[in-house]
């Protein structure tokens, strides 16, 4: 027989005793004075809690979001026009953190200085990847703002290396432009005429005059020197 006391389970042994067993048969109520022996049995062990998960982490600048956009940067249409503005955008970076997408949150007012910031904030920006609550790369965003404004007084000349590279094809037509400053990849709003998109030019031919394609690479040294006295 088994009885249960208070959720733990125990087992009910009768003893066997002879002389008990003797009284029985002469008619003395035997089970009524046999003794109980109470053995308890724990009772199974609870399972243990599920393991608590990690915290997520968002994704995290490695280089520093200030260096993202230059003065020097500025679209040379706005620069005119004297037109400033603060650009909010929204990034996205994949679990290698790339940054594979730039939305605009809130725009400065004028669409060149908001491309000019996406443009330049996709390339220059360097991520590591949000963890997910397993500590595992997982998709993420980071939000900030690129405030422009106008530089105050005379810009200095400064030394530096411009160069510019495209690609004439056999009909005469410029494509695949990159501009460098200072070995730095300049903005595709801010690319000189040679390198504009539609620029055509006269097709480089082979020895037996047929059109071939040709890179043509252009470079601007500007240098500083003490001049003589």
């Amino acid at each position: 027989m088994r009885l249960i006391f208070g959720g733990i389970a125990s087992v009910v042994v009768l003893a066997c005793n002879p002389a008990l067993a003797q009284n029985d048969e002469q008619g003395a109520p035997a089970a009524a004075q046999a003794p109980i022996l109470i053995v308890p049995v724990a009772a199974p062990a609870p399972k243990a809690p599920p393991k608590s998960l990690g915290k997520t982490k968002s994704a995290t600048p490695i280089n520093n979001p200030g260096s993202w956009v230059a003065t020097t940067d500025y679209p040379s249409a706005a620069l005119r026009e004297r037109r400033e503005g603060t650009t909010a955008f929204r990034l996205t970076v994949d679990k290698a953190g790339r940054v594979t997408d730039c939305m605009i949150t809130s725009s400065s007012g004028s669409p060149d200085l908001d491309q000019a910031t996406c443009s330049l904030v996709m390339r220059r920006a360097q991520f590591t990847p949000a963890l997910d609550a397993k500590g595992k790369p997982t998709t993420g965003t980071f939000s900030t703002r690129v405030r422009w404004v106008i530089p105050k007084g005379p810009r200095a000349i400064e030394p530096s290396q411009r160069q510019m590279s495209f690609v004439i094809g056999t009909d005469g037509k410029a494509s695949d432009c990159v501009e460098t400053k200072n070995g730095e990849v300049v903005t595709s709003a801010a690319l000189r005429t040679p390198c504009s998109s539609g620029a055509t030019y006269k097709p480089y031919t082979d020895a037996a005059g047929n059109p071939v394609r040709k890179k043509v690479i252009m470079t601007q040294t500007i240098e500083l020197s003490d001049a003589p006295e």
